[in-house]
């Protein structure tokens, strides 16, 4: 179980990582909705996990 929480962790801030990348190319500013994307594909990542 502590290794599941450790990878999870490990993809929460990759997926966040990428998700600033992807604005800092486009030079927009972060919005509420990239960061609901990006938790929304770390939840649904988790559960995929789970199942």
């Amino acid at each position: 179980m502590e290794q599941f929480l450790e990878n999870i962790k490990d993809l929460e801030v990759t997926t966040v990582a990428r998700a600033q990348e992807a604005l800092d190319k486009k030079k927009l500013q972060p919005s509420l909705s990239v960061a609901k994307l990006a938790l929304t594909a770390v939840n649904f990542l988790a559960h995929w996990q789970v199942s």
